[in-house]
C-alpha cells in the first residue's frame, strides 16, 4: 500500500513537473517572439525618423514635427518601414542583418535627400540614379559641412546599428527562418504592400492617381517613403493623358495665316542661350547691392524683356532646357528628369523645325557631354553639331566655371563657321553660375551688399560672389550686343537673340523674404528673359510679356522675327497674347500647402497640372470654365499629341 501511495505521489509529481515545464516552454517562446516583434516596430518608427530627417532639411524644424503628421500618414509610413524589414528578413536569416542593411541604405539616403536639397532643392528620385556623373561633376563646388541633421541622421543609425548588434548576441531571438516565421513575414510584407500601393481603398489613392510632377513638394503630408514607392511603381517613362484629351479634336484646327511671314532669304540667325542660374535676387528679397547686376539688361533697346516662369525651384536645369527646346511643359510627364525618362530620337523640337525651314543647327555647352546624357540626347534631337568642353578650350574662367562671356564669344565662333549660305540656329547651355558660391576671393567679387536681415559673414560673402557672377553674365550681354551689332553693321547678316535663366539659384535658401503664399512661389520660379536683334524688330508683336513661361520663349521669338508659325507655335503665341502667363508649376509653398487663386481661403491642391497662371497674376483652375482655362486645356492637348508618337499629327507641329 505504501508503495502504491509512494508510486502514486512520484506520477504527480512528474506531471507537475512536466506542466511547469511546459508553461515556462510557453512563456519562454512568448518571450523570445515579443523580442524581435517590438524591435522590428522600433527599427521602423527609427527608420522613418531618420528618413525625415533628411528630407524635411530646413523645414523640420521651423513648420513640421513629427508629433503634428495626421496619425494615417503616420501608421502608412510605418507599415511601409516595417514591410520593408520583413521584405528583407525574407531573404536575410537574422533580424540584425536585416535591420543593419537597410540602416546603412537609409542613412545614406537621407544624406543624398539633404545635400541633394541644399544642392537643387529637390529630394532624390529613382532618376537621379541616371544622374549620378552630373552629381559628381557638380558636387566639387559645393561646400558640404556636418551640420544639425548629418547628426541627427548619424545618431539614429549609431542607435539602429546598437540594436542591431545587440540583438546579434541573442542567438535565440535573432532567427528569421523558421516557417512559422516566414509566414509571418509574407504576410507582413504583401498585405501592406497591396493595401497601401495597389488597392483602390488605400489612403494613397489619390496620391497614385493624381500627377504630381515634383512629388518631393509632398513630403510633409505623406513623409518621403510613400511617394518616392508610388512614383517609382508609375515608371520612368510614363505620359500622362490629359482629360478630355481626343486626337480628332485637334484635326479641325484652323491653319496659320503665315502669308506676311519673312521669306527664307529673310531668315535671321537664331541664338538661344539658357543661363545658369540668371536669376534676379530683388525679385525675392533685397539684398542693397552697390551696383546694378543687370544693367545692360535694364538698359537694352530694340528687345522684349520680362520674366519667365521656370519649372524648377533652385534646380532642374534639365526640366528649363527640355521646356525652352520643345516648348513642352514637363505637366505631362509622370516623373524623371526628360532627357533620361523620355526617348528623344526625334522629338519635335525647335531643332527639327527649323531644320524643316533650311537652318543649320548647332549646340554648346562648356562641360561633359555625358551631363544628362547631352552628348548623346543633342543629336538625338538634330543637332547638326554638339560642341562639349574640348571645343570651348582653352577655357576663360570666372567663379571657377567658363565665363559667360568665353561661352559666347565661343558659340558666335562656331556658328560663324557654318554654312554661310544656310540661316544658322545655335543653342547655347552655360555654366558660369553654377553654385556654390564659395570660389572667389575677397579682391575678385566686384559689389558690396548691405541686406537689411541678420546673415552670418558666410552667407554675405555667397551674395557678394552670386552678385559677382550677375555683373559678369551682364558683360556678357553687353559683349553679344556689341558684336552682333557690328556684324550686322559690316555684313548685314541678321541675328535674333533669346537668353533666358534656367532656375533660382539655391542661394535663395538661405535667404530671408518678405514675400508669402503664391507671390513667394512666382517669385521663386521666375528669371529674367530677353529677346533682343541687331536688326529692327516689332517688339510689340506679342502682347503681354511682362510674365511668360520659358515654354513660350521660342514662339514669341519666331514671332517676333515674323517667321512662319505652326499650329502649336500659333496656339501658344494666342495664350501669351490672352493674358495666360504660365502653365507650368507654380508651387505655393508653405504650411497651408499649395494656396489657390482663392485668396484666404487655401485649398491644398495635388495635381499642380491644374492650374495656371492668368493675366493678373493670379492663380486658376482648368475647370475653371473659362476661356482662358480653354485654351490652356486645348494647349495640354496638343502637347499630349506632340508627344504621343503614334497618333501624332505632323501638320499641327510644322510650318504652313
Amino acid at each position: 500500500m505504501a508503495l502504491h501511495n509512494e508510486s502514486c505521489c512520484e506520477q504527480k509529481k512528474g506531471t507537475m513537473m512536466r506542466e511547469k515545464t511546459g508553461t515556462e516552454n510557453k512563456n519562454g517562446k512568448a518571450k523570445i517572439l515579443s523580442v524581435p516583434v517590438l524591435t522590428l516596430v522600433l527599427a521602423a518608427g527609427l527608420l522613418y525618423f531618420m528618413m525625415e530627417v533628411g528630407a524635411l532639411e530646413s523645414t523640420f524644424w521651423n513648420s513640421v514635427s513629427p508629433l503634428s503628421w495626421i496619425p494615417e500618414w503616420v501608421l502608412v509610413n510605418g507599415f511601409t518601414y516595417l514591410a520593408l524589414i520583413c521584405a528583407v528578413s525574407l531573404v536575410v536569416p537574422r533580424y540584425s542583418i536585416s535591420i543593419l542593411v537597410l540602416t546603412v541604405l537609409f542613412a545614406v539616403m537621407a544624406a543624398v535627400n539633404h545635400f541633394m536639397f541644399r544642392m537643387h532643392g529637390s529630394l532624390f528620385t529613382l532618376v537621379d540614379i541616371y544622374n549620378v556623373f552630373t552629381a559628381a561633376n557638380v558636387a566639387g563646388s559645393y561646400h558640404f559641412g556636418f551640420d544639425k541633421y548629418i547628426a541627427m541622421i548619424l545618431l539614429v543609425a549609431l542607435l539602429l546599428s546598437a540594436m542591431s548588434i545587440k540583438l546579434f548576441l541573442r542567438k535565440e531571438t535573432d532567427r528569421t527562418h523558421t516557417k512559422y516565421k516566414v509566414i509571418i513575414h509574407l504576410i507582413l510584407t504583401v498585405l501592406p504592400v497591396y493595401f497601401l500601393y495597389f488597392s483602390a481603398m488605400s489612403p494613397l489613392a489619390s496620391l497614385r492617381n493624381s500627377w504630381i510632377w515634383h512629388w518631393d513638394i509632398q513630403y510633409a503630408t505623406y513623409g518621403f517613403l510613400p511617394p518616392f514607392i508610388v512614383n517609382a511603381i508609375k515608371g520612368l517613362n510614363t505620359i500622362i493623358e490629359p482629360e478630355g484629351y481626343a486626337a480628332d479634336t485637334l484635326s479641325g484646327l484652323p491653319d496659320v495665316d503665315n502669308t506676311h511671314a519673312v521669306t527664307m532669304d529673310e531668315y535671321p540667325d537664331i541664338l538661344i542661350i539658357l543661363n545658369e542660374s540668371w536669376y534676379d535676387l530683388e525679385q525675392f528679397t533685397t539684398v542693397n547691392s552697390d551696383a546694378d547686376y543687370l544693367e545692360n539688361y535694364h538698359h537694352m533697346e530694340n528687345a522684349v524683356k520680362g520674366y519667365a516662369v521656370i519649372p524648377g525651384y533652385t534646380g532642374g536645369t534639365n526640366n528649363s532646357e527640355y521646356e525652352f527646346l520643345t516648348s513642352n511643359s514637363v505637366n505631362l510627364l509622370a516623373q524623371g528628369t526628360p532627357f533620361f525618362s523620355l526617348d528623344m530620337t526625334n522629338a519635335h523640337s525647335i531643332v527639327d523645325y527649323l531644320k524643316a525651314l533650311g537652318y543649320e543647327t548647332g549646340a554648346g555647352h562648356p562641360a561633359a557631354p555625358n551631363n544628362y546624357h547631352r552628348g548623346t540626347v543633342y543629336p538625338l534631337l538634330g543637332f547638326d553639331h554638339s560642341w562639349f568642353e574640348s571645343e570651348f578650350k582653352p577655357l576663360e574662367t570666372y567663379h571657377g566655371y567658363c565665363s559667360d562671356v568665353h561661352a559666347v564669344r565661343t558659340i558666335l565662333d562656331l556658328m560663324n563657321g557654318m554654312d554661310r549660305n544656310r540661316p544658322h540656329f545655335g543653342y547655347l547651355l552655360t555654366l558660369q553660375n553654377h553654385g556654390d558660391w564659395i570660389n572667389l576671393d575677397e579682391e575678385e567679387m566686384s559689389v558690396s551688399v548691405a541686406p537689411p536681415y541678420s546673415y552670418g559673414d558666410e552667407t554675405i560673402s555667397r551674395i557678394r560672389e552670386y552678385v559677382s557672377c550677375m555683373i559678369e553674365t551682364d558683360n556678357s550681354i553687353l559683349y553679344l550686343m556689341q558684336r552682333l551689332t557690328q556684324q550686322y553693321e559690316e555684313t548685314g547678316r541678321r541675328t535674333i537673340v533669346c537668353m533666358v535663366g534656367d532656375h533660382a539659384p539655391t542661394l535663395i535658401i538661405d535667404l530671408q523674404t518678405e514675400l508669402e503664399g503664391s507671390e513667394k512661389s512666382i517669385a521663386e520660379h521666375i528669371t529674367p528673359f530677353f529677346i533682343w536683334a541687331n536688326y529692327p524688330i516689332d517688339t510689340g508683336s506679342v502682347r503681354n510679356t511682362e510674365l511668360v513661361d520659358i515654354c513660350d520663349l521660342v514662339p514669341v521669338l519666331l514671332k517676333t522675327a515674323g517667321m512662319p508659325l505652326s499650329v502649336y507655335y500659333e496656339h501658344i503665341v494666342r495664350m501669351v497674347n490672352e493674358g495666360i502667363s504660365a502653365h507650368t508649376d507654380i508651387f505655393i509653398t508653405g504650411k497651408e500647402g499649395m494656396a489657390s487663386h482663392q485668396g484666404d481661403y487655401a485649398t491644398e491642391i495635388e495635381s499642380t497640372g491644374g492650374i495656371y497662371l492668368n493675366d493678373k497674376e493670379e492663380l486658376r483652375y482648368l475647370t475653371d470654365g473659362s476661356e482662358q482655362s480653354a485654351m490652356v486645356r486645348m494647349y495640354s492637348w496638343l502637347e499630349y499629341n506632340n508627344l504621343d508618337r503614334k497618333t501624332r499629327l505632323d501638320e499641327l507641329f510644322f510650318p504652313q
